[in-house]
């Protein structure tokens, strides 16, 4: 039941994370491997396949 409750919280993460980064309407997220979740959503109001690897691991910022 553990590994459920903390695959349900990651993905509500990972939705979490593709609405802060601009996604709209983002479905609610299916679980198909470990760290992996797929679903669907808006960007710039054309409809899209979504994909998160978790854990999240954002691009470095460019040192100038």
């Amino acid at each position: 039941l553990s590994t459920i409750l903390d695959n349900a919280a990651t993905g509500e993460q990972a939705r979490q994370m593709l609405m802060h980064n601009g996604y709209t309407h983002v479905s609610a997220l299916d679980h198909y491997q470990p760290g992996r979740f797929i679903g669907t959503a808006e960007k710039n109001g054309k409809p899209v396949t979504v994909s998160v690897i978790w854990p999240y691991v954002p691009k470095a910022a460019a040192i100038d």
